[in-house]
């Protein structure tokens, strides 16, 4: 069964503090061993700043780990588009995450940085695009998070043998108003990627606006 190519680290050095998930350093043994020693001063000097007195809670290095990996179901032509993406296995958590999706169950992942997490939700959202001609909504708070798994699913997406079925875009801001018309009417894609802002004040109408008949409608 496939494995994300995004694997976690061997070696990470992590800051933690009250605003941020940490940095993550990764690299092999000689490289890790370079960006640690960087990393360290890198707290030494942090912690000299009077701006960042006591803002770090931890500074710590994460022992090495081997993955862990698992099987999983996956739809023939999904499990296809990934071995040619170059994935080839799951991680364990990966497996895990799909199962659940597969038996309806409410999810959260939560690992580290470059652990795989995208093709917990991508795999179910293409299967179902592939099999059922069914459609997924992807909420993040920032753009720049949704150009970077936009790339990474148009990648998966591209290497479907489906006849045109799991395609992805990005509904934002930067679309004209008729670029905008022409997602909602006519491309409807497989799987819609946005922030909830424009959600709440471009989508939700719209769909209100289809549903009810009513004479309001925003694009």
């Amino acid at each position: 069964m496939p494995s994300d190519e995004s694997s976690p680290s061997n070696d990470r050095a992590e800051v933690l503090d009250d605003t941020d998930d940490g940095a993550v350093a990764t690299g092999s043994d000689n490289e890790a061993d370079d960006v640690l020693g960087d990393m360290s001063a890198t707290v030494e000097w942090l912690r000299g700043q009077g701006f960042y007195e006591r803002q770090d809670e931890a500074y710590r290095v994460v022992p090495a780990q081997s993955p862990g990996f698992e099987s999983v179901d996956i739809h023939h032509t999904v499990e296809r588009a990934l071995t040619a993406e170059g994935i080839d296995r799951l991680y364990d958590h990966q497996a895990e995450a799909i199962d659940h999706i597969h038996a309806g169950r409410n999810l959260v992942v939560a690992t580290p940085t470059a652990s795989g997490k995208t093709l917990c939700y991508a795999v179910p959202a293409l299967e179902r695009a592939v099999a059922d001609n069914g459609k997924t909504l992807y909420l993040a708070p920032q753009n720049a998070l949704l150009q970077d798994q936009e790339e990474t699913l148009q990648a998966l997406a591209g290497s479907l043998e489906s006849g045109g079925r799991g395609t992805v875009r990005r509904y934002h801001s930067g679309l004209g108003r008729s670029e905008k018309r022409t997602f909602k009417r006519e491309t409807r894609p497989d799987i819609v990627l946005m922030t909830p802002d424009m959600a709440h004040t471009s989508l939700l109408p719209w769909a209100s606006h289809r549903e009810t008949g009513g004479g309001c409608s925003r694009s």
